[in-house]
């Protein structure tokens, strides 16, 4: 009797310690993290995070910089917080397409207090570890010559398109309102939007200086914007009129004209990687912009 009495006993206690230890937080409690049982490698913690879906963890550090946890099939991981998150967002894009058409998007909010300069940050991807680093660009790209590169520094409202594959016309650039040309000979993604001055109105400042014949602004009318004219001029026009055509409807001759206009320079910019392969994966992506400290600016799933 004494014996199953002691073994109740027993019993009882193991089952008491079982219910203290399982409010006391169990494996995830630091008591039970400290002990020689359940003790974890270096470095590595208890996963408290559902696999698969991204965390975010209140602020943890002592200096004030923010972080944030990511989770996946490796563990959970710690990422800190960047202060230009605040301003700068990263968008999908294309960046599930082939590479030659592939892109993610970096947006400036319209609210950011300054210019924000990007070249030097990295676009990352926490599945396959491949990363680019975010290159120079042409502030004003020219036509058959070198461009000068420098820097990008984004304002308010700027866009950024970091484009896996190589430029069309050899560089990175920023937009402006002549840049629309580059798309009748070239295919840029995303397509370039038309913003040359109309043929019209360029016709009506330019022409007025000069005596040109009614079948000159006739032929001006049936151009559209940022297209370089390729047929003959008909010779009724006269050859003022083809000398126009050739010396102001174009990209140079654009540049000449406007360059010191005041909405000459436009918001978006076309950055390449010059890569010949693809840099993001078709799903089950995770990729982060970081800045120039390695702080996360902005992620993007899919």
């Amino acid at each position: 009797m004494n014996a199953k009495r002691d073994l109740l006993i027993v019993i009882l206690l193991m089952a008491a310690l079982g219910v203290a230890w399982y409010y006391a937080g169990g494996t995830a409690s630091d008591l039970a993290r400290s002990g020689p049982l359940f003790k974890l490698p270096e470095g590595q913690t208890i996963p408290t995070a559902i696999p698969g879906v991204e965390q975010v963890a209140p602020p943890r550090s002592d200096s004030g910089d923010v972080t944030t946890t990511f989770t996946n099939y490796l563990g959970t991981f710690s990422e800190e917080v960047s202060p230009y998150a605040a301003y700068v967002s990263l968008d999908e894009g294309n960046a599930r397409s082939s590479y030659d058409s592939e892109y993610v998007t970096i947006r400036v909010a319209y609210n950011a207090p300054q210019r924000i300069t990007i070249t030097g940050w990295k676009l990352e991807s926490t599945g396959t570890g491949v990363a680019a680093s975010i290159p120079q660009a042409a502030a004003l790209p020219f036509l058959g010559t070198v461009s000068d590169v420098e820097p990008i520094s984004l304002s308010a409202g700027n866009s950024v398109y970091v484009v896996t594959g190589r430029s069309p016309n050899g560089t990175s650039f920023r937009t402006n309102m002549c840049t629309g040309y580059f798309e009748q000979f070239q295919n840029f993604t995303p397509a370039l939007k038309l913003e040359c001055p109309n043929p019209q109105e360029e016709a009506t400042a330019y022409l007025t200086t000069g005596n040109y014949s009614d079948e000159c602004y006739d032929f001006v009318r049936t151009l559209g914007r940022c297209t370089l004219v390729l047929q003959s001029v008909p010779l009724s026009a006269g050859a003022q009129c083809e000398q126009f055509t050739s010396n102001v409807l174009s990209y140079s001759g654009c540049i000449v004209r406007h360059k010191t206009d005041p909405k000459f320079y436009k918001d978006d910019w076309y950055v390449y990687l010059n890569r010949d392969q693809e840099l993001w994966r078709s799903r089950s992506e995770r990729i982060r912009l970081v800045d120039e400290s390695g702080k996360v600016v902005d992620v993007v799933s899919y």
